[in-house]
């Protein structure tokens, strides 16, 4: 039997940055103690050819280049990441070339009968896409969460790491816990056939 391999969403990680423990009031007395936990955390739940997707403000770029190879050499998983303001430093090509599986500013996918966007600001979403989307994945916002309310039928899922104790969350949890329903995995091309009869 194969292992199955999930699919994590996170984002707001700010790895490499000590203003963020004061700013968003994180329980780590330095950035190379947030590192070690976020890194420890990640790898607690995301098994090596996992997948996980990444809403912006991943790595600072203070420390250049090789601390980002670093922390990304210590992450299990294939990275896709949703670039944003702390990761423009980086070029497309350059990201490819070092460990960061997918670049992209924001993707769409069909997941479970449901169009998802993922982004890294819902602030980004314009008016007229709002009602284009099941749900929008993105992170942006810290602690406190609040939840405001829906303008559309578009539901909005906020992934950022303070929400989930600093672990990536699964997309399938997202799912089901947004929409109340058990999302259908896929499936083996048997399993497709015998429900297809």
């Amino acid at each position: 039997m194969k292992n199955k391999n999930n699919i994590w969403v996170t984002s707001d990680l700010h790895f490499n940055d000590a203003n963020i423990i004061k700013l968003a009031k994180r329980p780590f007395s330095d950035k190379d103690q947030m590192a070690k936990a976020l890194i420890k955390r990640w790898n607690h739940r995301v098994k090596r050819n996992d997948l996980v997707i990444i809403c912006g403000d991943f790595i600072l770029t203070y420390g250049g280049k090789e601390r980002f190879r670093e922390i990304v050499s210590q992450l299990n998983g294939r990275l896709i990441l949703v670039k944003e303001n702390n990761d423009k430093a980086y070029s497309y090509s350059w990201l490819l070339d070092n460990g960061i599986a997918f670049v992209c500013e924001r993707f769409e996918w069909l997941r479970g009968g449901k169009k998802l966007l993922f982004i890294h600001s819902k602030d980004h979403v314009k008016s007229a896409e709002k009602g284009l989307y099941d749900l929008v994945i993105h992170g942006h916002k810290h602690l406190p969460f609040v939840n405001e309310p829906q303008k559309s039928n578009t539901k909005f899922y906020n992934v950022n790491i303070e929400g989930s104790n600093f672990f990536p969350t699964a997309i399938d949890s997202i799912l089901s816990n947004t929409f109340k329903s058990k999302i259908l995995r896929s499936k083996s091309k048997q399993e497709l056939k015998r429900l297809c009869r």
